[in-house]
């Protein structure tokens, strides 16, 4: 299996443990940033810009 695909495994996991609301005024936009989350990645502690911050908080 390749890097990329056991991150991207780990990000659909991830996503897919977050209970979202199905409707409402932010849809289009929320849908937009997973779509961006799906494309990118969670950031990883190698990410300079975030350096500082713990992403297993959050």
């Amino acid at each position: 299996m390749a890097l990329p695909e056991v991150k991207q495994n780990a990000t659909e996991a991830r996503l897919a443990s977050l209970s979202l609301p199905e409707a409402g005024c932010t849809r289009a936009a929320r849908e937009a940033a997973l779509a961006r989350v799906r494309e990118m990645g969670l950031p990883s502690r190698r990410d300079e810009y975030w350096k500082y911050t713990h992403p297993d908080t959050l």
